[in-house]
């Protein structure tokens, strides 16, 4: 349940964020999530690791005009990919301007991991996250369980304040 019910005194965005969490989770969180087992499954083991995580318990500062008018927290589908391929960290970028030290230590994270999953099928190998600044410390000691059909779904769960695997 993701609010309660009976409570008619709830402030109407309050009765909104609950909605929009629970369509979420109906139309993307629980599709990909089979996706993911479904992959997991995969006979030739070799070609088939499969990694989750979650970024965006990481909300970004780079905030719009409509996301403040709106109240709505948080992040959507897709704002994900400019930490992968680095915008925060090209100050020149007008499309994607706006990020602050913290957005380009998370994309310096992101783009660390995709790199070594695209060369080895493993986001924490062969290039382990260097211990140089506090976020790379904090990263540097988390491991990043492969889902399998043993494990309940694990995830790495990436943000400025949550570092760590469920």
């Amino acid at each position: 349940m993701y609010w309660k019910w009976f409570n008619f005194q709830d402030h109407p965005k309050t009765i909104r964020n609950g909605v929009l969490a629970a369509l979420s989770d109906v139309l993307f969180i629980a599709p990909l999530i089979e996706t993911a087992r479904l992959h997991s499954i995969d006979d030739d083991r070799e070609t088939s690791n499969t990694f989750m995580y979650v970024l965006f318990a990481h909300e970004s500062k780079r905030r719009t005009e409509e996301t403040i008018a709106s109240g709505i927290r948080g992040s959507i589908s897709g704002d994900h990919i400019p930490y992968i391929f680095g915008n925060p960290l090209d100050k020149d970028d007008d499309l994607y301007s706006g990020f602050t030290a913290e957005d380009q230590m998370i994309s310096r994270i992101m783009m660390h991991y995709i790199s070594n999953f695209v060369k080895s099928g493993d986001p924490t190998k062969p290039v382990q996250l260097q211990a140089m600044t506090p976020i790379g410390e904090r990263f540097h000691s988390v491991a990043w369980p492969q889902l399998t059909q043993r494990n309940r779904e694990p995830y790495l769960e990436i943000s400025m304040s949550n570092f760590r695997n469920k």
